[in-house]
């Protein structure tokens, strides 16, 4: 008590408030999975009252759990020898996987490079650090022997700003007065003068000559910002040190797990341009002879293969890097904060009509792999091919009588774990401690030799199964 009422001497005015959830769950359009956290930190202005968890606006986390049973429900072990903290017993691994689900709500909502949470088991508590390498967490300490730690701790997280404790400051949020958010709805709602439908047609002379948006695009993007709860944000993207402004609300998909990519996928508005783009947030491994996802694109492009995204812009989010680096003989992946954003704002593979259309759209993207994967100078394969990396877009194809149609061809996305075809007996050095792959597309070979190298059959192998599975499901 006494260190407490230092630290309430020291700020009469506190910057963040402890808020407990009572066991209440935010509403299904912030939060569908219904998660309750027992509490967490929050402005103090911004502090609720409702007993809700706000996922949206924690900004630490707190979990507590019961003493009645000992240790059983400490998520972590305390030990000396190198390796892994996490404990293996049924109750313990059940706490962990419930923080880690906490962790992971936070980071699909909010746009964080770091996360700090508290983590309370009876007298004792851990502080765990969390980013899309790992985890890094304290010992076990008994707040009511040690005080000073606990009380350090509030004291220091009360004092750290807002990008400290692990918010991006690329991403600004809106709110609902701001002029961006109330430009959003507008967006949503107005139809553009250039706006098309995109039903496969012959097109008559002069129709969609120039720019041209969709009518499905502007819809989806309304649907990202139906719910008002959500929150909505501008995220900067800096391409050779052009900053450009996109304005996005849920995101269209989202990777499950905390470590990792933890890949995010959004239909964004751009102010400047009054266009719609697809923004791609990620967290790209990060080693040498690995190029980001929108060199790789621009290199497809620029040796004319077609069907490919086109870049927009592209590049690193700051400094903002996710690794273990102070483990040496640590195996966790080095990510790198980053976003690419594309032209085209495809629709899935799950959209197709009819077979004949899924089969066409599969035969675009396999003769896009052909030329990446043998033209000279390119020589790229794909390596993750996969239905969610096969899209539809609406193209203008001009016949060889000069009439033009409206089809919807295959667009082959996602190059980001591309890697140069190994020619000859030539056996490249693996770039990253373990395969990337999708494994319900990857080859029966790949899945049973954990060191086979990737092959071009491969490739065909995963397009062969692709075909199956939309075949069969839909």
């Amino acid at each position: 008590n006494r260190k407490l009422d230092a630290v309430r001497e020291h700020d009469l005015c506190p910057r963040l408030v402890l808020a407990i959830s009572q066991h209440k769950a935010d509403s299904d359009e912030i939060d569908e999975t219904g998660q309750k956290i027992d509490g967490a930190f929050f402005h103090a202005h911004e502090a609720p009252t409702d007993g809700c968890p706000h996922w949206d606006i924690q900004l630490v986390p707190v979990e507590f759990k019961s003493s009645k049973e000992g240790s059983a429900k400490d998520p972590y072990l305390d030990t000396e020898q190198s390796g892994s903290a996490d404990a293996e017993a049924d109750t313990r691994k059940e706490s962990r996987e419930q923080i880690t689900g906490y962790a992971e709500r936070i980071f699909s909502i909010q746009h964080r490079h770091a996360l700090f949470m508290l983590l309370v088991i009876g007298r004792k508590f851990r502080i765990t650090r969390w980013d899309r390498a790992g985890t890094v967490l304290t010992t076990a300490i008994d707040y009511y022997e040690h005080p000073d730690a606990l009380c350090e701790f509030l004291w220091r997280i009360s004092h750290l700003s807002d990008e400290r404790l692990g918010v991006d400051p690329t991403a600004v949020r809106l709110d609902k007065l701001d002029f961006r958010y109330i430009r959003m709805d507008l967006a949503a709602l107005i139809r553009q003068e250039n706006e098309a439908i995109h039903l496969e047609r012959n097109l008559s002379p002069g129709e969609l000559e120039g720019y041209h948006s969709f009518r499905y695009v502007r819809e989806a993007f309304a649907a990202t910002i139906a719910s008002e709860d959500y929150p909505r944000f501008e995220l900067q993207v800096v391409d050779a040190g052009v900053t450009r402004y996109f304005l996005v609300g849920r995101p269209v998909y989202t990777a499950s797990g905390m470590a990792g990519r933890g890949t995010r996928g959004y239909i964004a508005h751009e102010l400047a341009t009054k266009r719609f783009f697809w923004l791609k947030d990620s967290w790209r491994v990060s080693y040498e002879n690995v190029n980001p996802e929108g060199l790789i694109l621009q290199q497809l492009r620029a040796a004319d293969i077609t069907n490919v995204p086109t870049v927009a812009c592209h590049g690193d989010v700051r400094n903002q890097t996710a690794n273990l680096s102070f483990r040496p003989d640590c195996p966790i992946r080095e990510h790198q904060h980053y976003r690419v954003v594309e032209e085209e704002v495809c629709m899935s593979l799950e959209n197709f009509k009819n077979g004949r259309q899924l089969v066409s759209i599969i035969l675009d993207c396999l003769r896009t792999h052909k030329l990446a994967s043998t033209l000279p100078g390119v020589q790229i394969f794909h390596r993750d091919i996969t239905g969610g990396n096969i899209l539809i877009y609406p193209k203008i194809i001009t016949k060889k009588d000069n009439t033009r149609r409206l089809r919807w061809v295959g667009i082959l996305s996602d190059w980001e774990v591309a890697k140069c075809v190994a020619t000859g007996e030539e056996r490249p050095r693996p770039r990253q401690p373990e395969r990337t792959c999708t494994w319900q597309f990857v080859s029966v070979n790949l899945l049973s030799n954990a060191l086979s190298r990737h092959r071009l059959q491969d490739e065909l192998e995963s397009l062969l199964h692709v075909l199956i599975y939309y075949s069969i499901r839909y």
